[in-house]
């Protein structure tokens, strides 16, 4: 459970600052760890990501969209249940290209 809210915090972290500051492929931190491919990868799961959540927030901030991904998230983690509200069917097309394409 832990780690679930590392990850996502690492995500928060990430986006705000990115989104702030420099955009994720202009990075050179980024750019020393990560290869393009990658680097494209993360961008795209950021974005899906950030996507979901101000989906689920009703907010075009994303700021706030975070801060209640996390209130929720601490609140579910108090009784050991971790419901993301990300669309099951919307990862999967992130992870299968082909799945992209289908309505």
């Amino acid at each position: 459970m832990k780690n679930l809210f590392l990850i996502a915090l690492l995500i928060f972290i990430i986006g705000c600052n990115f989104e702030l500051t420099v955009p994720l492929n202009d990075d050179p931190i980024i750019n020393k760890c990560f290869e393009d491919n990658e680097i494209k990868d993360l961008v795209q799961i950021l974005e899906f990501f950030e996507n979901q959540i101000t989906i689920s927030s009703d907010s075009k901030n994303i700021v706030d969209s975070y801060e209640l991904f996390f209130r929720n998230l601490e609140s579910e983690m108090k009784y050991d249940k971790i419901d993301l509200n990300i669309s099951f069917n919307e990862e999967l097309r992130l992870w299968n290209p082909k799945e992209k394409y289908k309505n």
